[in-house]
């Protein structure tokens, strides 16, 4: 028989509020397990978890928002709005971090983790429009953009190239490395992106592709690049070159899902009709937007 070591308080349950370190770390634990279902869900529909852009955006939600899983509801969540609105936040960003937190409410109760339970978001109206014009790039900007290329730095003028020729998101660029391109096969991946359906395998044009063999990677600073592309047209960005894309594309009677793909936008169910597996391949997009690089190399 042991006997029980002298002053040995008896064993006491005790709640994870009672162990915690800090409110905060309550606070953010269950998000994060709703992140975690999130990750395993992602992984086990597609074959990977989001990319590190998914996750730095939702972390920053999760750190922002002052109440717990428990405790949201559309009384707190409008009260958060407002000081979120209060504190001189768009509607975008605000729009940006509720899409991301309900998202991640709704596929653990699609997956069984809060079983039984409603979304909260849902009875909320956080959705906002972008008032910012974003500038669409007419074809006197790519004429002007594609004769300023060539007597720019490599790392500003490939960062250009890609969004002209590919339609990439200038962060696209700027935070891809070296693995991030088959330069052989004249392929980019796109893996730290905006979001799930942003990241793709894309073509790019020979010429590109022999410009970055010689390349460092080392980029430049995104103000730098659109600095320049305003010399040309104080309204154009590099973004200018995305809507670009797609303007051309339908002049040129490219497949507008195929523009899409490139893009990475996410397509609609009824765009979906037309396309099985994983989508388009580099090559089937390679030949469905030949005509906008022949167009811009003409």
């Amino acid at each position: 028989m042991t006997t029980p070591l002298p002053n040995t308080p008896p064993a006491i349950e005790t709640t994870w509020s009672e162990v915690a370190q800090s409110q905060e770390e309550i606070k953010t634990l269950a998000w994060i397990d709703l992140i975690r279902e999130a990750d395993n869900v992602r992984k086990r529909k597609e074959g990977k978890p989001y990319g590190s852009s998914w996750h730095r955006n939702i972390g920053i939600a999760i750190r922002g928002v002052p109440f717990t899983l428990q405790e949201a509801s559309p009384q707190t969540i409008r009260a958060w709005i407002k000081e979120l609105q209060d504190a001189g936040l768009s509607g975008l960003t605000i729009n940006n971090k509720c899409s991301l937190l309900s998202g991640v409410i709704q596929t653990s109760i699609k997956s069984g983790l809060l079983e039984g339970q409603t979304n909260p978001f849902d009875q909320v109206d956080y959705a906002a429009s972008s008032t910012r014009h974003i500038y669409t790039a007419t074809e006197a900007d790519y004429r002007a953009a594609l004769r300023l290329m060539k007597a720019l730095p490599m790392k500003q003028r490939l960062v250009i190239e890609l969004c002209i020729y590919c339609g990439c998101r200038i962060n696209e660029v700027m935070t891809s490395k070296r693995e991030n391109y088959d330069l052989e096969q004249g392929l980019m991946t796109i893996t730290d992106a905006k979001n799930q359906a942003s990241e793709r395998t894309i073509p790019i044009p020979p010429g590109v592709c022999k410009r970055l063999k010689e390349f460092d990677f080392g980029w430049g600073s995104n103000a730098a690049t659109n600095n320049r592309l305003k010399k040309i047209n104080p309204e154009l960005t590099s973004h200018s070159f995305r809507h670009g894309f797609t303007q051309f594309g339908r002049e040129l009677k490219v497949d507008p899902t195929t523009v899409e793909a490139m893009l990475g936008h996410r397509l609609s169910i009824s765009d979906m009709a037309n396309v099985y597996g994983d989508g388009y391949s580099p090559e089937t997009l390679r030949e469905a937007i030949q005509p906008i690089w022949d167009w811009l190399d003409n």
